[in-house]
């Protein structure tokens, strides 16, 4: 793609629920963070956790920037006995 694409939260939902993981990984990480951060503020919790699992590590780490620290339940996805010290002291 050469432009960036505004996608939005219905068309998200409907590639997660139709599990087209392949397409979703190109249009997420295509996106800029703040620009995702945006969409995925308006879908459900685990919507935003599939599309978070998606994204390049460069991406993810671009939108955990821009988040609200609620947007994006950590702590239901990850088991705290392994977790690093860094990742718990970001919830």
């Amino acid at each position: 793609m050469t432009e960036k694409q505004l996608l939005a939260p219905e068309y998200i939902s409907d590639l997660v629920e139709q599990g087209d993981r392949q397409r979703l990984r190109l249009l997420l990480n295509d996106q800029y963070p703040a620009d995702l951060a945006e969409c995925l503020n308006d879908l459900s919790p685990t919507h935003r956790i599939t599309c978070f699992r998606l994204l390049d590590l460069d991406n993810a780490s671009g939108l955990l920037a821009e988040l609200e620290p609620e947007a994006l339940p950590i702590e239901k996805s990850v088991d705290w006995r392994v977790a690093s010290p860094q990742l718990q002291s970001w919830v």
